[in-house]
Order: C-alpha cells, then sequence, then structure tokens
C-alpha cells in the first residue's frame, strides 16, 4: 500500500520554501495564495498516498529571524524527503529562501544509494515569472521545465493562474502534475535525514561563488591525492575510485559520495567558498616557495597515492616548505581490508613523504588528520578543525591583520612573517 511505510515521526514528503511577504497593501494577499497552493498540493499528494493531508507536507507560516528560527524548521529541512523552491525573482533573492535551500541540500547523503543525486529530490514550482538567466549557480542544473505542467503554467505562473477564474482548469493540472512528481520522487529517491541544524551557521546557497574583493582566508581548496581508474596501484579495489582523483571515495559502500563532494558542502556549511581539484592540478602553486599564497587549504590524502613516486615527491616537498595553511588529512579506513594487509608498506610512504607533518607538527586535535582518519563518523570532525586551522594559519603567516603578510594573492609562503616554529604549529 503506497505510504504504508510512512511512520508518525517520519518527515513530510515534502517541503515548501517559498519568499515570504514583507509588507505593502498586496503582498499578504500573496501569502494566502501561496497557503492555497500549499494546501491544493497536500490534498493531492495525501491522496496518492494514502495518508492525512497534515502528514505530507511542510512549510514555515511565518517569517523568521534567525534566532528565532525555530525548532520544528529545521526539523522539517533535515526531515522531508523532497524540497519544492516556488521560484520567482523574489525568491532568489531571499537569504532566508538561500538558507533552507543549503540546509536542505548540506544534509548527510551518506545513509543509502538512491540519494546520490541530490538535484533529483529538488522539484522546482513557478509561482511567477522567471527567466533561467536569472537563477544563481545552484539552481541551473536544477531539472527545471515548467511546460511539462502545462503552457499557462509555464507562461504566468501559478500566482496568476490561481487568480483568475479561466485558467482553474490550468491551475488544477498543473498542481496534479506537480503533486504527482513529488509523491514519485519522494517513493523512489529516499535522502537520508540530515541533523538540525542553527539558521546563522547556515551558507546562503544563491551566493554565486566568491565575490572578487573577499577576504583570502573565506577561499578554500578542497585537493585530492589519490589514484583515478586506470592509474590504481597493482590488486587495489576499484570499488573506492572513480574517472578522476576528486571521485575517490574512501569509505565505500557505507558512503554513497566522493570525500571531496562533503567535505565541500561542509565547506560550504562553514561559510567558505570552497573549490575541488586535485594534487597534480595544484602542483606548481603548492610547491612554490615565492609565488602568490592562493588562499588556505585541506589536502585529502589517500595513502595508495602516497606510495606513488610523482605523488611521494610532491608531498615530501611540501612537508620541506612547512605552509600550515595547508592542512593533510590522511584516510585510512579501518574497514578496508586491504589497507589492513599493506600497513607496514602505506605507514612507510606515508612517514617518508611527510616526516615532519607526521612526527614534530601533530596539534593534539589533528592526530586523526595525519595519522590516518579510521571511520566516516570522525570525518565531519577532522574536516571541520582542519578547515578552520587552516583559513587561521593563512591570517596568522600569510596575511595578518595590518597587511604585513600583503594581502591574499600577494605575499608568499612563510616569508611572509617568520616561519612557524615546530611548536608554534603544535599550539596552533
Amino acid at each position: 500500500m503506497p505510504g504504508a511505510d510512512h511512520g508518525a515521526e517520519d518527515g513530510p514528503y515534502f517541503f515548501l520554501s517559498y519568499a515570504h511577504a514583507h509588507g505593502g497593501d498586496d503582498t499578504e494577499d500573496q501569502d494566502v495564495w501561496v497557503h492555497q497552493l500549499f494546501r491544493d498540493l497536500c490534498g493531492y499528494v495525501a491522496n496518492l498516498a494514502g495518508l492525512p493531508a497534515n502528514k505530507v507536507g511542510f512549510m514555515d507560516r511565518k517569517l523568521q529571524s534567525g534566532d528565532e528560527w525555530p525548532w520544528q524548521l529545521s526539523w522539517n529541512l533535515a526531515n522531508c524527503r523532497v524540497f519544492v523552491p516556488l521560484y520567482s525573482r523574489r525568491y532568489f533573492q531571499s537569504v532566508h529562501c538561500g538558507k533552507e535551500w543549503s540546509a536542505f541540500r548540506s544534509r548527510s547523503r551518506n545513509g543509502s544509494a538512491q540519494a546520490s543525486d541530490h538535484s533529483k529530490t529538488i522539484i522546482p514550482a513557478l509561482w511567477s515569472p522567471v527567466q533561467p538567466a536569472q537563477f544563481p549557480l545552484v539552481a541551473q542544473s536544477i531539472h527545471f521545465q515548467p511546460r511539462e505542467f502545462g503552457e499557462h503554467y509555464a507562461d504566468e505562473g501559478f500566482y496568476a493562474i490561481m487568480k483568475l477564474t479561466r485558467f482553474k482548469d490550468d491551475y488544477d493540472w498543473a498542481v496534479l502534475r506537480l503533486a504527482k512528481r513529488i509523491y514519485q520522487t519522494a517513493e523512489h529517491t529516499r535522502v537520508p535525514p540530515g541533523p538540525a541544524m542553527d539558521y546563522d551557521s547556515l551558507f546562503n546557497a544563491f551566493e554565486e561563488g566568491a565575490p572578487a574583493d573577499m577576504a583570502g582566508d573565506k577561499r578554500l581548496r578542497i585537493i585530492v591525492a589519490a589514484p583515478r581508474l586506470g592509474a590504481l596501484p597493482p590488486g587495489r579495489n576499484v570499488a573506492y575510485y572513480g574517472q578522476a582523483a576528486t571521485d575517490w571515495n574512501p569509505y565505500a559502500p557505507e558512503s554513497v559520495e566522493p570525500l571531496a563532494a562533503y567535505a565541500r558542502g561542509l565547506a560550504r556549511y562553514l561559510d567558505f567558498y570552497p573549490e575541488v581539484t586535485s594534487l597534480y592540478e595544484q602542483e606548481d602553486e603548492l610547491l612554490s616557495g615565492d609565488g602568490p599564497a592562493a588562499g588556505p587549504a585541506v589536502l585529502l590524502v589517500d595513502p595508495w597515492e602516497a606510495t606513488q613516486p610523482r605523488c611521494q615527491r610532491i608531498l615530501a616537498r611540501l612537508d620541506e616548505l612547512d605552509k600550515p595553511w595547508i592542512q593533510p588529512v590522511v584516510v585510512w579506513n579501518r574497514k578496508d581490508g586491504e589497507m589492513a594487509a599493506a600497513e607496514t608498506e602505506l605507514q612507510a610512504a606515508l612517514d617518508a613523504a611527510m616526516p615532519l607533518t607526521r612526527t614534530e607538527r601533530v596539534r593534539m586535535t589533528a592526530l586523526h588528520a595525519v595519522r590516518g582518519v579510521p571511520t566516516l563518523a570522525d570525518i565531519p570532525p577532522v574536516l571541520n578543525d582542519s578547515m578552520r586551522h587552516a583559513a587561521r594559519q593563512y591570517l596568522k603567516y600569510v596575511h595578518p591583520p595590518g597587511g604585513a603578510g600583503g594581502g591574499p594573492g600577494h605575499s608568499t609562503a612563510p616569508q611572509a612573517t617568520n616561519p612557524p616554529t615546530s611548536q608554534e604549529r603544535a599550539d596552533g
């Protein structure tokens, strides 16, 4: 029976995200119409799912400030199956809506192989006309073909066809089609629940990349040192790798997404502007002793790649240069039998590639980061610590307050100020 496995404590089938009215003679009426659309959607989805209408959808009926963001709103974002943004020009101008989008996108995707493509669980609806050219970057990859729901709907959006009696049939048809899409997606593409998030810590998903003049410590590179398919060490299991180094998924099958993709989501949650790249793409900049520093970075290291001569040479040189704004994170999946069998060889390769990083410069909060993160559950706190520490070290040694370091993109590595001693590194 449809919906039979939808327990009382499950999240709703869909979360309706919309731009709230901010006052004026006509804006209150718009919210009334949004509420009507929500009720109609709930009615159709409930009929398809065989559930009460009050169990299938959620919308925030009151605009909240950050410190008043209710737990109920956060919980529903963390547990809904489908996210339905109500597109309009005002929607994409709303920081509140951008944070709702971010909260949904930031949910862990590690609980089910069916949840690997988050874009499938974002189903846009058109409230009022907005051109694709006006979409923020995050919305440009989301499937959006409004003509699938009718010509008048595609031309005018829900707001117009709701208010005009002659478009009633068009409205009913568009709502039914949207409800069916929500129900089918919710039944077949499950997104694992995530943690309820604090409003003030959320990234506005509608901000398109880093502003040219933003602080350098807010830019963050996520650099991956891992093999790709076709270049694996002999006998290594292909299940952990993809066509590019950045596809490396060291905790498969427990995790269904590349580690770099998870790190990018976490970085956005921490208000960084991340860029994912590979070790070899960054080789020249990383090994430069007198070139511009491109900002803080987290270096994700697969011990298997550290056995390869080119990788070992780069890591060893980076270890000598001592750039504390580039924080290495070594991954050692203790459930990986091949790693256990090759432990002596892999540990020797890491020690040869990063001798100082793994001995003299170890911070107490970074033991897992340099010696090997053993489980998927350990990844979030390790990455959180490494990202924040890299940003602090960038400010301290490359772009210190007052401009002694010459500013982001102009200062050299440790030459910007006195190089940190091993003890200073350990103290953070």
